[in-house]
């Protein structure tokens, strides 16, 4: 399996800021989120193919363990988002995947 995954590949919509109504926890936001990760739910699929995640890694959960964060210091902190934050939720993120966290068999590969 490769090495993190730099901040750069990651989908842009897990950095963007999240709509108005999405802050607010009114309106199609939380809709728009179900979404944006089932359009890139394939991306953790090919990984997958590629070998970098293990083979029934759970693409949802995957992508949600890297977008938690990030949305957690952007809403919830009003911290202002860096590169390094999105380095380390690709770094966590993957170490859990690594270690089957999202498989449903945790501590298996």
């Amino acid at each position: 399996m490769e090495g993190p995954v730099p901040a750069a590949r990651l989908p842009p919509v897990l950095l963007r800021s999240p709509p108005q109504e999405q802050r607010r926890g009114e309106g199609r936001g939380e809709d728009d989120y179900r979404t944006r990760l089932t359009e890139w739910a394939p991306a953790v699929t090919r990984a997958a193919a590629r070998g970098e995640v293990p083979a029934g890694t759970d693409p949802l959960e995957l992508l949600r363990a890297v977008s938690a964060p990030l949305y957690y210091r952007f809403a919830i902190s009003r911290e202002e988002l860096t590169e390094a934050d999105a380095e380390r939720a690709v770094t966590a993120a993957l170490a859990a995947a690594r270690a089957g966290a999202f498989t449903g068999s945790p501590g298996t590969e």
